[in-house]
């Protein structure tokens, strides 16, 4: 698809996704990519999450990062999920925003809880 007819969110992600990517490989992060490799990279993001639920159990959401302290500890290792998910995409060619928004369009259009009790 051509950037003049991407939406801003899928520029935007676009431009989040190529900067994640960069670093990442700056940093030694990026190697070429294999089945094996992709299970790595899911086992880190996945490693972020658990760091989400350990910063939400120790009062993260009021607690300042350690890191960066002008934002809560939560939304830091949100963010640290989110850079390994850009740049996973971004390493596979993956237009993140244009799938975010056609995912949202599609759920939009699901049932109450899409059909199911919980």
């Amino acid at each position: 698809m051509a950037d003049e007819t991407k939406s801003e969110l899928s520029l935007v992600l676009a431009a989040a996704a190529a900067r994640s990517l960069a670093a990442a490989r700056r940093k030694g992060f990026v190697r070429p990519a294999s089945p094996e490799n992709d299970g790595e990279t899911v086992a880190l993001m996945h490693s972020e999450l658990s760091e989400v639920l350990e910063a939400i159990r120790t009062d993260g959401y009021r607690r300042r990062s350690d890191h960066v302290p002008e934002i809560s500890a939560v939304a830091e290792e949100y963010a640290d999920l989110i850079i390994r998910v850009l740049g996973a995409c971004a390493a596979h060619g993956i237009d993140i925003g244009t799938a975010i928004e056609a995912k949202m369009a599609f759920n939009e259009g699901r049932p109450y809880r899409h059909g199911k009790k919980f």
